[in-house]
């Protein structure tokens, strides 16, 4: 079985409830083999006990296609606790198979503070097609169905997500990023006072894992909203052109009136 790369999780809330954002890249050159007018597309969610909590399960026809990538996106309703994520591709004239798969941990509610999640890193380009698998029946406060792109502040006309790895030239890139808040209120403020108008400042820090440079940077704030239970931004990360290496992206979020302090990780290639 070919392996595809490491599936992009991304977690949010919505009305309350966690939704977990699966984003699979499927290079149609490398994947050929695979890929034709009878292709399967199976996503599974495994719990702690290997137990099956969620099945998604699409058929796509790639024999027109030759040439970029497909981002298969959807979003899974899940509870907290640790999963195990796994996207299958299928061939069902030839049974050539590629997967891809990854680990996540849904954190329970926030009490109070902040909560930074994952971002959902970006990079310019045009020429992908996104195949969105989500359950047409989840729908927002506007009646629309939820999908990446309808939760997450990007154009996808113009950008797709950083799924693992990414060519040298790209000198910025862009986060996508959902912030939970509870509670939030100066530390001498009564039970009974209401909560203060929230102002989140954000800072970066990105290492090289080969050779340990560490750049610290300031995000732009390019877009942001209130959606349901998070807060929503749209930052442009100005890294630099980076060298072909491993890197480790750690994002800071800290809310100004009360000093609460989160932050979050994420790893990916330059080749």
């Amino acid at each position: 079985m070919i392996r595809l790369s490491k599936l992009l999780l991304a977690i949010l809330i919505l009305r309350g409830k966690s939704k977990l954002a699966v984003v699979a890249k499927i290079p149609l050159e490398r994947m050929k083999e695979v890929l034709g007018k009878k292709t399967e597309i199976v996503t599974l969610v495994f719990d702690e006990r290997e137990n099956i909590i969620d099945h998604i399960y699409e058929k796509l026809d790639t024999s027109q296609m030759t040439q970029g990538n497909i981002y298969y996106c959807l979003l899974s309703s899940l509870y907290p606790g640790n999963f195990d994520c796994r996207v299958v591709l299928r061939n069902l004239e030839t049974g050539k198979a590629a997967v891809a798969s990854s680990s996540v941990n849904i954190p329970e509610k926030l009490d109070l503070g902040i909560r930074l999640y994952p971002p959902l890193l970006l990079f310019p380009e045009k020429e992908d097609l996104y195949l969105d698998a989500s359950d047409k029946k989840q729908r927002d406060k506007a009646g629309e169905a939820l999908s990446l792109v309808s939760v997450y502040p990007f154009d996808s006309t113009q950008y797709v997500p950083l799924v693992d790895e990414v060519g040298q030239g790209v000198s910025k890139l862009l986060g996508a990023v959902r912030c939970s808040v509870c509670d939030v209120r100066p530390p001498e403020a009564e039970p009974s006072e209401e909560e203060l108008s929230i102002e989140i400042e954000f800072s970066a820090r990105l290492i090289d894992l080969n050779s340990g440079d560490e750049a610290i940077f300031a995000p732009s704030l390019l877009q942001n909203y209130q959606d349901e239970d998070d807060l929503v931004y749209l930052l442009e990360l100005p890294t630099g052109e980076l060298k072909p290496s491993r890197y480790s992206l750690y994002l800071f979020a800290k809310e100004r009136n009360t000093q609460s302090v989160s932050f979050v990780s994420s790893t990916f290639t330059v080749k």
